[in-house]
């Protein structure tokens, strides 16, 4: 989810909220929802977030990601 010139626990709870990772639920690959800010200002993306998405207790955990 990307969000501009909000943050990317908002982007991260949009994705919680509306459920898009439901749809892959029976997927046996791994998930993951990646929160994106994208600055108009700057006109780049300021800051992400990748969180897995685990399917039995259908919550976030922090993944550490390089930048």
């Amino acid at each position: 989810e990307i969000k501009i010139n909000d943050t990317v626990e908002a982007a991260l709870q949009q994705i919680e909220e509306k459920a898009y990772a439901r749809k892959f639920a029976d997927d046996p690959r791994k998930l993951f929802k990646i929160g994106v800010r994208f600055s108009t200002e700057n006109r780049c993306i300021e800051d992400w977030k990748v969180a897995d998405y685990t399917r039995k207790a259908c919550h976030l955990q922090d993944v550490p990601v390089s930048r």
